[in-house]
């Protein structure tokens, strides 16, 4: 009991060190300086600001008429081209999609 007492005492004037050292930041891959790369931080900060900063177009336009109808219609359509195709080979009778 006595030998228990005495390593708990031990460990806790360890833990109260006034060592500032001991209360620095551990860092796991060592003490690496870090050099913010010009361009890096340029590109964050427009994509941080990308709404004060879009214009709307002809040329965005066109691309979201692209992406946002034209792309997931035609997917659409070759789907239930396919379903139907499937339907035919294994004579059952077409399904109706929308």
């Amino acid at each position: 009991m006595a030998g228990t007492l005495r390593s708990l005492g031990r460990a806790s004037r360890l833990l109260r060190t006034n060592n500032p050292a001991s209360l620095q930041q551990q860092r796991f891959a060592g003490d690496l300086p870090v050099h913010p790369n010009k361009y890096v931080e340029e590109w964050a900060t427009k994509r941080e600001h990308v709404e004060e900063t879009f214009l709307f177009n002809r040329k965005n336009l066109q691309n979201v008429v692209i992406y946002a109808l034209a792309v997931p219609a035609l997917i659409y359509t070759v789907t239930v081209k396919e379903f139907h195709k499937t339907d035919k080979k294994y004579e059952r009778p077409e399904r109706e999609y929308l």
